[in-house]
């Protein structure tokens, strides 16, 4: 009888064990992966790529020499706000509400922002360095940092007469760093949390 017990006791040990392990895995497991590539389906490697959870930044990744990433996301901590994709010769691309609870392929193309012929794709550069600016101001990223890292995009956008500042663009008047500096230091870490939208009363 006492063996019967044991055996029964094991049994009941092994599977709760075995149901750890698999719920562990199921958070595990990479949530996004893919391949990065340009216009002509060629990989890029050197890539990084960052995820954002509810507009908080987890450890980037860089591609692999195929293009290829893969990151581990705990779909505990909320949805994937954006992911951002990021080579300074090819410009930057993002993605836009992902779920975090399910695994997700997305092969990415990057437009080599020297070699920008459509609008549609330099509309695309425009939205993904908005959301980069979003992203830097929620994280408390500096103004320095921001601009180090984006300047390639920036000065590639800013060629014209009109200045991309802040999430808008602007007369260029004067120095166009100041310009975004500016519009950049008006906003707090604080407005940019994902929280409900307070309803406006009517007029």
């Amino acid at each position: 009888m006492n063996r019967q017990r044991i055996v029964i006791s094991l049994a009941f040990l092994l599977f709760a064990f075995a149901l750890i392990l698999t719920t562990g895995r199921a958070t595990v497991e990479p949530a996004i992966d893919g391949v990065v590539v340009d216009k002509a389906g060629k990989p890029i490697p050197g890539v990084t790529v960052t995820v954002y959870l509810q507009g908080k930044a987890i450890e980037p990744t860089t591609t692999g020499d195929r293009g290829n990433y893969s990151i581990r996301v705990d779909a505990d901590k909320g949805p994937i706000t954006s992911i951002e994709y990021y080579r300074s010769d090819y410009g930057l691309g993002s993605v836009a509400f992902v779920s975090a609870a399910r695994k997700s392929t997305i092969n990415k193309v990057l437009v080599n922002q020297n070699q920008t012929s459509s609008y549609a794709e330099m509309e695309a550069q425009i939205g993904a360095l908005d959301l980069a600016y979003i992203n830097a101001r929620a994280n408390n990223v500096p103004f320095e940092d921001f601009k180090r890292k984006y300047r390639p995009v920036i000065d590639a956008l800013n060629k014209g007469g009109m200045v991309w500042a802040g999430g808008r663009w602007r007369i260029r008047e004067g120095d166009a760093y100041e310009l975004i500096e500016e519009e950049y230091n008006k906003m707090s870490p604080s407005d940019f949390e994902h929280k409900p939208i307070e309803k406006r009363p009517k007029n």
